[in-house]
């Protein structure tokens, strides 16, 4: 079984989330989500071989030749890599991708294995063929172990493996749930897998057992067919984050301090959450809280070489002063640098020993009074980053002199060779030394003497050197300096060692041209006494804190990597944490010196030994493998034990079972107040493995059912078997036995035979049971002859319906009817064979106007067509009473007279008789008043007219104003000044036209001023002067509906004996714009804007329809006003016929405004148009008196105080036909509501 429990937290919560593998109600509940990703920028996936190997990889179909025929030219890994960037922070909880497998009939099947790397993973981080010269895997000779070498390199932990190819071949899938989880809690934007051969194969095209055959190459293909795959993921709980957080703190090469306390409740959560996935209830919170606040005090450990500044007791202030020249390591020095009292050293001419057997040419003595100063018991670090080093200063004293003598110039000292205390001790400069260039240091001034401004390290002169003469004869002292390093080494078992150096001294002096001498100092000093020619200092201590450091980076390097693992998450890396936390503890800067240097360098050569000890000796126990392996021992049982028994297993075995699951599962559920003892959860293990192996089957019986179907059962004996055998087949249904009056069935039981029972069926009958005698009469007796009724009883039980038939009586009032047709509405019944008083009864019509009785055919339509015309001509109201009144009667008749017609030809005439009346109908006569008014004296005449008439009227001499009409809805102006017009009578009117019979002189002119209203239509003429003026206000703009009147262009005008035009200015409502759109033509055009098709014929006739589809009216031509609606399509016309559409409507306070659009094929002739208005039931007509060339017209209706009432409404237009006939087009209906 795949290990569930995974090498971080995450993966092992994730998989613990899955419902069916926790053996308990309540599983983690996360919310849970998905996405995709896909290979790293989309292609990185291919082949890491050895360089020179041959191509292995197929870019183009992504096929991996994956090989290990044990050299290093054949053996590769491949792999692919994955962008994960986005799953920060999140737990994987499922990832699988699929690949495919193929292997060539007779290669060798090495099998597969798929791992993901921990280190060295930017290699993964290309395409392609990468060709490798790392010797760490490819290791230059046959039968190397490449895939251990492998696995070492790039830390790869295997997720999947494959015993042979050639039984896996096509599409496979692996969970990379792991290698994601990895690479997201160790901070990587990529998660590689790879793909290595099981084993190594034999060497080149041998076999593993030795055999050559040139098929015997491992080539095996992985095709990685997709580059993308879908990732379950969920976001980590709190105590998972910080879990996390502390593995993340190990993601580079930091050194931390208490790792201790933080890694111990890093186990504690650890504990905690193994034990809530098998039922505890913990506080996540305060253990979340616990560990983040323990990594928070993961303080970065740091450290930094010190240099306590050496100082002497004559150090002056100098400018750039760099202690770096001159020493290095120094963690501690007792007081302060003193160069102390000289002695007086004198060097005899005979003595050839101290004058490097060298022969004095003449005899004269060297006087110095010396004095050496180092670093006054001075403590050092050894640390394996700098090179612990102090200065040292030699002084002569060139005033000290016994008798006549030449004083030393120059001087410098040496280390005695061959002496243990100078061991490791060299000088930095060992043939210059630094000298002061005049005699102003006092005390061995060290910033002084180390100052850039001194002179450069002075070469040490050779005893022949005569080049040597400065003639610098005067009576200061000189100081020369250098540096003592130590060079030597320090074992990782020395912690501490100490130096008490001898130095040697060496003088040199120029007399008068001689050969230049450096003499050891040495002989009879100036008291006469004999001097040793060694010169002693105080101790110096070096402390060893490199072994420190490299132990702790070791250390810390195996620690992280192993936490990296997940195989340490139950204290089993609790000893390295404690040794860390020893190593990173000790500093060499915090032990006091100053009370006693011996002791502290002791004190710190035993912490360092004591920490150094820990981390040898610090254990890594992998002990979460063994939690591992019991979680999923539990996890892999929880089935069975879930399922229970059942009767499956033995009541022995069972319970062994149960009380082995139930230690094991409570033994991880009391992990949250208990340690992890890795000892008992493998006797666990092993105890509940041993249970589940030991569960003992009951015996079985087998079920055959009637089909051949069987099923097998396990019990303790036959009878307990049967209890939980198979329900039965049912026993059949009770049915008629033929030729019987019984029923039949079938009843199954268990026939047992050994351990097999058999379902078998047998027969039984009984009588039938009748229920209640039915009968019905299937022949009807007559008056004379007798019928026949047919009587059964049914079986309550199989439902057999015996069936049989007995005569009826004749009836003397059972009579055989017979119809007679008599009118188009009723027939005649009388009886065919007895005595029966005929009746006159209604026809019973079909749906084909057939009598289903008497068999008559009537077709009423033409009478009811007939009669519907006639009413709509009465319901019009246009004729005379009179001839209303005698067509009325007429209809009458007709009506009463319908049902007594005795056959079809009869109603037929009474239908023409309807249609012949129609010409009675008389029109009614309307009044006209004509009235002249000529410059306000009036003419009144009066005449009477038919409905429909065309009177012309004139208006005589003078000239025109203006013609105005004034009916029930109105005055109109008719917005013209012809001299006669022809008018349509339609209802009683006033018809006025004003003239003025002014005329002009020669001495007085005037100009005549036309005022124009909407598109040039004529409102008033007047007349004004020459020379005076006209205040137009006096005439009224007259409203336009669907515009708002702005005045006129012209607040006045003067005259000038010529023409005046003024016009008016209107805006439109609103904003609104009619698109026309012919074709591929497309413009917006206002309300009532001049349009102009260019593309159009100028003899077609075009279809104007609106914005749904319904025609508005025809044109011929290609100029028209746009009208008010919103969008107009033009088509070229394939019908001709009258209609009528409201183009627009609009609300002006209690007005309902429509604006109506008509077309008249040609040879018809205009009655009238206006709108229908129908308000509660009730419809009234409203006429236009004045309608536009273009046949439009738009009308105003004030509804005064109604509200809240719907208005419906719609526009028609009366006209006559060719023939001379009254016809009526009609708009779709529109609705408001006031």
């Amino acid at each position: 079984m795949k290990k569930i429990f995974k090498k971080s937290i995450a993966c092992l919560i994730a998989v613990l989330m899955i419902v069916t593998s926790v053996p308990f109600g309540g599983a983690i509940v996360a919310q849970a989500a998905s996405t995709e990703i896909i290979f790293t920028n989309g292609n990185q996936c291919g082949v890491l071989a050895a360089t020179g190997s041959g191509n292995r990889y197929d870019s183009e179909k992504r096929i991996i030749t994956v090989c290990n025929d044990g050299q290093d030219s054949n053996f590769t890994i491949g792999f692919a890599t994955f962008n994960v960037s986005s799953l920060r922070g999140k737990i994987i909880t499922g990832a699988n991708y699929d690949f495919s497998l193929s292997i060539a009939e007779g290669r060798e099947d090495l099998g597969l294995k798929i791992y993901y790397p921990t280190q060295n993973i930017t290699d993964f981080h290309v395409s392609g063929q990468q060709n490798k010269t790392n010797a760490s895997i490819w290791a230059g000779q046959d039968g190397a172990d490449h895939i251990g070498k492998a696995k070492s390199y790039y830390g790869l932990q295997e997720i999947k493996s494959f015993d042979t190819v050639a039984g896996n071949t096509g599409t496979q899938s692996v969970d990379i749930s792991e290698a994601i989880q990895w690479a997201v809690n160790n901070g990587k934007n990529n998660a590689a897998i790879c793909f290595m051969l099981g084993s190594q194969g034999g060497i080149g095209e041998q076999d593993k057992n030795g055999n050559s055959n040139p098929q015997r190459w491992s080539d095996t293909l992985v095709t990685l067919s997709k580059i993308s795959l879908d990732v379950n993921y969920r976001d980590a709980s709190a105590l998972e984050s910080a879990c996390i957080n502390f593995e993340n703190k190990f993601n580079s090469d930091k050194i931390y301090k208490n790792v201790e306390t933080a890694y111990t409740a890093y186990v504690n959560a650890k504990k905690a959450m193994i034990a809530k996935n098998y039922g505890a209830s913990i506080d996540e919170t305060s253990l979340a809280n616990t560990l983040n606040n323990a990594v928070n005090n993961m303080t970065e450990w740091s450290y930094t070489s010190p240099n306590e500044q050496i100082r002497s007791t004559g150090d002056s202030s100098q400018s750039g002063d760099d202690i770096t020249k001159r020493q290095a390591n120094v963690v501690y020095q007792s007081g302060t640098f003193d160069v102390g009292s000289p002695i007086l050293r004198e060097v005899n001419q005979n003595d050839n020993t101290l004058l490097f057997n060298k022969t004095l040419i003449t005899t004269y003595k060297i006087w110095a009074a010396v004095k050496i100063a180092h670093a006054n018991q001075a403590v050092l670090v050894y640390d394996g980053i700098n090179t612990p080093a102090f200065p040292v200063v030699v002084q002569l004293d060139r005033n000290a002199q016994n008798g006549p003598s030449e004083r030393a110039w120059y001087g410098y000292c040496t280390l005695k060779s061959n002496y243990t205390e100078n061991s490791g001790l060299t000088f930095k400069y060992p043939t210059y030394w630094q000298r002061t260039s005049s005699g102003d240091c006092t005390n061995g001034d060290l910033p002084y003497l180390f100052n850039s401004n001194q002179a450069d390290y002075t070469a040490l002169r050779s005893d022949t050197d005569t080049t040597r003469n400065d003639g610098d004869h005067s009576n200061s002292d000189k100081w020369f300096a250098n540096v003592v390093q130590f060079t030597g080494t320090m074992g990782d078992n020395e912690f501490s060692i100490t130096r008490n150096p001898l130095w040697e001294v060496y003088a040199y002096n120029v007399n008068n041209g001689d050969n230049v001498k450096y003499i050891k100092l040495g002989g009879t000093s100036s008291s006469g006494a004999t001097d040793n020619i060694y010169y002693s200092s105080t101790p110096l201590y070096y402390i060893n804190y490199k072994v420190v450091r490299t132990k702790m980076s070791a250390l810390n390097s195996t620690f992280a990597n192993n936490i990296k693992t997940g195989k340490y998450t139950q204290g089993g890396a609790l000893a390295a944490a404690q040794a860390l936390d020893k190593l990173t503890s000790i500093d060499v800067r915090g032990y006091n010196y100053s009370a006693g240097v011996a002791n502290a360098v002791n004190s710190y050569a035993t912490a360092a030994s004591n920490a150094v000890r820990a981390a040898d000796s610090a254990v890594f126990t992998a002990d979460s493998v063994v939690y591992d392996t019991l979680c999923n021992t539990v996890d892999r049982n929880a089935g069975t034990y879930n399922a229970g028994n059942n009767d499956v297993y033995t009541s022995a075995s069972w319970s062994a079972f149960v009380t082995a699951y139930d230690n094991a599962r409570n033994h991880l559920k009391g992990l949250a107040n208990s340690s992890f003892n890795t000892a008992q959860a493998s006797n666990l293990n092993a105890a509940l493995i041993n249970a589940a192996n030991g569960l003992a089957q009951l015996p079985e019986y087998t079920f055959v059912k009637e089909d051949g179907t069987s099923t097998i059962v396990r019990a303790e004996n036959a009878d307990a078997a049967k209890a939980k055998a198979p329900a039965l087949k049912e026993t059949t249904e009770k049915t008629h036995k033929d030729g019987t009056e019984e029923h039949i069935w079938t009843e199954y039981s268990w026939v047992q035979t050994g351990n097999t029972f058999t379902e078998t069926g047998s027969e039984n009958t009984e009588a039938c049971t009748y229920g209640e005698e039915q009968s019905e009469v299937t022949l009807e007796p007559t008056c004379t002859e007798k019928g026949v009724k047919t009587c059964n009883k049914i079986c309550t039980v199989c439902n057999y319906n015996k069936v049989w038939t007995e005569d009826i009586e004749p009836n003397p009032d059972n009579h055989t009817y017979v119809y007679t047709p008599a009118t188009v509405s009723k027939h005649t019944v009388t009886c065919k064979e007895g005595d029966l008083e005929a009746a006159t009864v209604s026809h019973n019509f079909d749906e084909n106007n057939t009598c289903t009785d008497c068999g008559m055919t009537v077709d009423f339509s033409t009478f009811d067509a007939a009669v519907a015309t006639l009413e709509a001509e009465l319901e019009k109201g246009i004729y005379t009473e009179e001839s209303v009144a005698q067509v009325q009667e007429i209809l009458d008749d007709a009506l009463a007279s319908k049902d007594n017609c005795a056959n079809q030809d009869e109603l037929d005439v009474l239908a023409a008789s309807l249609t012949e009346a129609l010409d009675l109908l008389k029109r009614a006569a309307y009044s006209i008043t004509f009235v002249t008014d000529t410059d306000g004296i009036t003419d009144v005449n009066e005449c009477e007219y038919q409905y429909g008439d065309v009177i012309t009227l004139d208006a005589g001499t003078g000239k025109v104003l203006k013609w105005t009409v004034e009916a029930q809805n109105g005055t109109t102006n008719l917005g013209t000044t012809a001299q006669s017009i022809e008018y349509v009578v339609t209802r009683d009117a006033v018809i006025t036209v004003y003239v003025t019979q002014e005329a002009e002189s020669e001495t007085e002119k005037y100009s005549k001023v036309t005022f124009e209203g909407h598109n040039g239509a004529v409102v008033a003429v007047m007349y004004v002067k020459e020379g005076e003026t006209l205040d137009t206000s006096k005439v009224v703009a007259p409203a336009i509906s669907f515009y708002e009147s702005k005045g006129w262009n012209k607040a006045t005008v003067t005259g000038t004996g010529s023409d005046i035009t003024v016009r008016a200015i209107y805006k439109a409502v609103g904003t609104e714009k009619c698109t026309v759109t012919f074709g591929d033509f497309r413009k917006d055009y206002d309300y009532d804007a001049f349009v102009y098709l260019k593309d159009a014929d100028e003899n077609t006739r075009y279809a104007m329809y609106d914005s749904k589809g319904k025609l508005l009216t025809y044109f011929v031509g290609k100029e028209f006003y746009a009208p008010h609606t919103d969008a107009i399509v033009i088509r070229e016309a394939t019908e001709d016929t009258a209609t009528s559409a409201i183009t627009g409507y609009y609300k002006d306070g209690t007005k309902l405004v429509y604006n109506s659009k008509f077309y008249l094929p040609e040879n018809t002739t205009l009655v009238k148009a206006g709108v229908e208005v129908t308000v509660d039931g009730k419809t009234v007509n409203f006429y236009a008196d004045k309608v536009s060339a273009r046949n439009e017209f738009s009308y105003a209706i004030d509804f005064g105080s109604l509200t809240d009432v719907e208005v419906k409404a719609r526009s028609f237009v009366e006209y006559k036909d060719a023939d001379g006939n009254t016809q009526f087009a009609y708009s779709e209906y529109v609705t408001e509501t006031l």
